[in-house]
């Protein structure tokens, strides 16, 4: 059975990378979900002829970047050959990829010992990695409240209740910041 690695949150929060765009294969998929540094919800689907013929027995899924998860794509032996599309989602539907995958009918068994090579998925960009979508969120945050401390001061005067008030709205937002990012940490969410 040939194997699609699918690597989630592996360049960022909610990122899908499918190590290829397509598959073929005489009796089915084993498609091994592998997530990174935190856990991701998956959402999948199929399209095209499977859509008819394939179940699958789990569509949403949680996986753990310690266990991971292998889901089989085996659609019932009287409808090969077929094919059709593979959707994986994020995100709750904000970052989908979709799998293209054709499956013959058996001609001859494989060698016996033979392998498959898997090609390395591209690198993505270095600033990339290095920045996410939530922590793009928190400095928007933070940079939000303290334009709008600094308005505030600026309109108003730097009379000593509108200093105050403009960094308690600051000091808010600095503190909202971390305890939800310590909550998203310890809950994995």
């Amino acid at each position: 059975m040939e194997e699609l690695v699918v690597d989630l949150n592996r360049s960022g929060v909610n990122t899908v990378e499918p190590r290829r765009e397509r598959v073929e294969a005489a009796d089915g998929v084993l498609l091994r979900l592998q997530a990174h540094g935190r856990p991701a919800r998956v959402h999948l689907r199929v399209d095209g002829e499977w859509s008819e013929t394939l179940s699958l027995p789990e569509t949403n899924l949680l996986v753990t970047p310690d266990a991971g998860k292998v889901v089989e794509l085996v659609p019932p032996p009287a409808s090969l050959p077929t094919g059709g599309t593979v959707w994986i989602e994020a995100g709750y539907g904000t970052t989908r990829q979709a799998v293209a995958i054709d499956l013959k009918e058996r001609t001859e068994d494989p060698e016996p010992g033979a392998t498959q090579q898997v090609d390395d998925p591209p690198q993505p960009d270095a600033l990339w990695t290095a920045v996410d979508g939530e922590a793009l969120g928190v400095v928007g945050v933070l940079l939000g409240a303290v334009i709008t401390a600094i308005t505030v001061v600026a309109v108003v005067g730097p009379q000593l209740p509108v200093v105050i008030g403009a960094g308690l709205v600051v000091g808010t937002a600095i503190a909202s910041v971390v305890y939800l990012y310590g909550y998203r940490e310890q809950t994995g969410r």
